[in-house]
C-alpha cells in the first residue's frame, strides 16, 4: 500500500525528499535549465543586456512547469496501468517507479504537480503583466503541450503527436519565451535555433520510448515508437539525431548561429556512440541503457556548447 505523504515526512523527510528528486528527475529538468542558459546567452549577444531577476523567474517558471508535468505524468502512467505493468523500468523510462514502491501516493503526485504547474503559471501571468501578452499566450501553450501530453482527456502521445508536443515545448515555445520576457521581440532566428534544441529533446524521449514499447503498447500509449516498432524507431532516432547536426549547420553557414557554434559538433562523438548502440541493441533493455544516457549527455552538452559559443567574441 502506498505510504500516506504525512507519514512519510513524519518517518523520514530524507526518504520524502529523495522520493520527490526521483519523480523530478534532475537530469531531465536539466534540460529545461540548458534552454534557459541558452536563451540568456543569445540575448546578451545580441541585444548586450540581461536582467538577471527577470531570468530566474521565467527559469524558475519553465522549471516548475516541468515539474508539474512530470508528477502528473507519472500519476496518470499509474492510473492507465502503464508503468504497473512495466517490466523493464530503467533509470530513463517506466516512471519513477515511486507509487509503485509505496514512497508517495498518487494522490501526492496529482497534487504536488498541480501545485508545481499552479505556481509555474503564475509566475508566467506576472510576467506576462510586465511585458506584454505574447509572454501569456507561449505559457498557456507550454502548459497546454506538457499537460496535453500526459492527460488521459488530450492524451497527445496516443494520437500519435506527442513527441512533436515535447518537440515545440522544449524548443521554439521555451527558447522563444526566455527570450521574449528579455527584448519583447518575436523573431524567425530564435524560434530555429529552438527547434534545432526541440528536436534534441524529442530524441531524449524518442530513445527513452524505447525500453517500454511492451508496456506502452499493451495500455494503448500509441506513441510513434509503439506505431513503428523498436527496430525502425531506433534508425528513426538517428535521422532525429542527424538532421539536429544538419540544421545546426545550415544556421552557422547562414549566419543565425555565430561561427563558434562549430564546437558543438564535438558532441557528435556522444551522438555517433549512442545511435550505434541503439541500432545494435534496441530489442535489449540492459545493453540499451548507455544510449539513453548519452542522449542526455549529448543534449545538455550540446546546449551548454552551443550558449558558450554565444559568448565567445
Amino acid at each position: 500500500m502506498p505510504v500516506k505523504i504525512r507519514q512519510l515526512i513524519k518517518k523520514s523527510p530524507v526518504v520524502w525528499v529523495r522520493a520527490w528528486l526521483r519523480v523530478l528527475g534532475p537530469p531531465f529538468i536539466a534540460l529545461t535549465l540548458a534552454v534557459s542558459l541558452l536563451g540568456a546567452a543569445i540575448v546578451f549577444r545580441w541585444h548586450r543586456h540581461l536582467d538577471l531577476w527577470l531570468w530566474f523567474l521565467t527559469a524558475l517558471g519553465l522549471m516548475l512547469i516541468h515539474f508539474g508535468t512530470s508528477s502528473l505524468n507519472d500519476y496518470f502512467d499509474f492510473r492507465s496501468g502503464t508503468d504497473n505493468i512495466n517490466k523493464t523500468p530503467t533509470p530513463y523510462s517506466g516512471g519513477s517507479r515511486v507509487i509503485q514502491d509505496g514512497s508517495l501516493s498518487p494522490k501526492s503526485l496529482l497534487l504536488g504537480g498541480s501545485l508545481f504547474i499552479a505556481i509555474g503559471s503564475l509566475i508566467g501571468i506576472y510576467l506576462s503583466l510586465l511585458k506584454g501578452w505574447p509572454v501569456f499566450w507561449l505559457g498557456l501553450t507550454g502548459v497546454f503541450l506538457g499537460v496535453g501530453y500526459v492527460h488521459p482527456k488530450i492524451n497527445l502521445s496516443k494520437r500519435g503527436i506527442g513527441e512533436l508536443a515535447v518537440a515545440i515545448a522544449f524548443g521554439p515555445i521555451m527558447l522563444l519565451g526566455v527570450y521574449y520576457v528579455q527584448t519583447q521581440v518575436i523573431g524567425r532566428e530564435i524560434l530555429l535555433i529552438g527547434l534545432m534544441m526541440g528536436l534534441l529533446a524529442m530524441s531524449v524521449l524518442w530513445i527513452n520510448e524505447i525500453p517500454d514499447y511492451e508496456a506502452d503498447k499493451t495500455t494503448g500509449k500509441n506513441n510513434w515508437v509503439v506505431r513503428l516498432g523498436k527496430k525502425v524507431s531506433s534508425r528513426v532516432y538517428v535521422f532525429w539525431l542527424s538532421l539536429t547536426y544538419l540544421l545546426a549547420l545550415i544556421l552557422i553557414v547562414k549566419g543565425v548561429l555565430p561561427m563558434a557554434s562549430l564546437i558543438v559538433f564535438l558532441t557528435a562523438i556522444l551522438a555517433f556512440k549512442s545511435c550505434r548502440i541503439a541500432l545494435k541493441n534496441y530489442n535489449e533493455v540492459e545493453k540499451l541503457l548507455p544510449a539513453n544516457a548519452l542522449a542526455i549527455a549529448l543534449t545538455l552538452s550540446f546546449g551548454a556548447l552551443l550558449s558558450l559559443s554565444f559568448l565567445i567574441r
